[in-house]
């Protein structure tokens, strides 16, 4: 790998936590959700948090309409935890209709776990968005939040 890209990397060995997010921005996001239930299963923390439910203008308009769901939107992602070992009590959903970019997930998320009283926090993410998103989550809550980010290993 080159000197840029390790630069870009910021993997460290996750310690014991209160929570595992799982972030959703991107295309690596089953790497990521099979890192935070190894993490889950090494005793890491006792809840994995995942997000989404993501909504345009045009899919509100649709359900303004109408237009109903199938299934909730992370139904499929607990299903995988519970297959790799969480149990479903153990996943905490979390709604962020808005959250499109790193700044926005974090906020959506991170202040919900500032309102649970979660102090540590693993964050799952691509090998090259570690040390972008941990300094992102950790300038956001400085002194509320205490944020490892750990890359997914199944990550390309």
């Amino acid at each position: 790998m080159s000197f840029t890209g390790n630069l870009l990397i910021s993997d460290i060995k996750p310690r014991q936590s209160d929570v595992i997010v799982v972030l959703n921005a991107g295309v690596e996001y089953y790497p990521r959700l099979i890192e935070a239930a190894d993490l889950y299963k090494k005793g890491l923390a006792s809840k994995v948090v995942i997000n989404g439910n993501r909504k345009t203008d045009i899919l509100r308009d649709l359900e303004k309409r109408g237009f109903d769901h199938c299934c909730t939107w992370y139904e499929d992602r607990v299903r995988i935890l519970e297959q790799l070992g969480v149990p479903r009590k153990s996943v905490l959903v979390i709604s962020a209709e808005d959250a499109y970019d790193t700044v926005s997930e974090a906020l959506a998320v991170g202040n919900i776990l500032v309102e649970f009283r979660a102090e540590k926090v693993i964050i799952t993410t691509s090998k090259f968005h570690t040390r972008r998103a941990g300094y992102i989550w950790s300038k956001l809550f400085s002194g509320r939040l205490n944020i490892q980010s750990v890359s997914a290993k199944r990550d390309l």
